[in-house]
């Protein structure tokens, strides 16, 4: 597997992979998710490539792992700590 284009763009943030002459069999569709790390992904088909889109919410933190062939995608939301006056 020919390792994708990996980019990211914000409000709302979003992980976007490009996989060069990628076949999506079911064509472009998307997926609900809402849980507290990922809140949508997407799938579309265009001329030369599919893209897998990945909407989180914005403290959300993305890490890509290659493995045997396959990518493995880790969506995290980063815990916010502040401190309450008394």
């Amino acid at each position: 597997m020919k390792k994708p284009e990996i980019s990211y763009a914000t409000n709302p943030m979003r992980f976007i992979a490009d996989f060069p002459n990628g076949y999506l069999e079911g064509g472009d569709s998307s997926i609900s998710v809402n849980n507290k790390d990922i809140t949508q992904v997407r799938f579309a088909q265009h001329p030369d490539y599919a893209r897998v889109v990945i909407e989180a919410p914005s403290d959300a933190e993305f890490s890509v792992k290659y493995n045997s062939g396959s990518m493995v995608i880790t969506v995290e939301g980063m815990e916010i700590e502040e401190e309450i006056p008394p």
